[in-house]
């Protein structure tokens, strides 16, 4: 992510984040695995590439942020029947002009600037608390 001036005037923290899914494809192979390709609708710059896993034990959400690129990365891992749904909600949205939206909230604040600039200082791994996804249909 970008480095941007520090001054503590000019920043808010936030803990959720908004997610505007660019492409999705799917992995089988002995697991079944959804690749997200995102961009951010609360953060200026960067992308996100989301991995939903399947789940196997008791793995949990993250959130990594790089500092030396513009990208986040996140593993969420779901039931094979929550893949399964899920996926089904996106077929529905192929021909449909507005993206799907996922939504993070984290355990860690990130702080952003007036511009939406994400301040990153170290690459952080944060929990992530809940997820959530707005799909339209029609």
């Amino acid at each position: 992510m970008k480095l941007v001036d520090s001054n503590k005037d000019n920043w808010k923290e936030i803990n959720k984040i908004v997610l505007v899914v660019n492409t999705v494809d799917c992995d089988y192979s002995e697991k079944l695995a959804v690749n997200l390709n995102c961009n951010f609708e609360n953060i200026s710059k960067g992308r996100c590439s989301v991995k939903i896993n399947e789940k196997t034990n008791k793995q949990n959400n993250s959130l990594s942020v790089l500092s030396d690129q513009a990208l986040m990365m996140v593993n969420v891992f779901y039931e094979y029947r929550e893949i399964e749904k899920l996926v089904n909600f996106i077929i529905l949205n192929k021909n449909n002009k507005k993206k799907i939206r996922g939504f993070l909230e984290i355990s860690d604040n990130l702080m952003v600037n007036n511009s939406g600039y994400l301040y990153v200082n170290n690459e952080m791994e944060i929990r992530i608390k809940s997820i959530s996804w707005n799909i339209p249909i029609i």
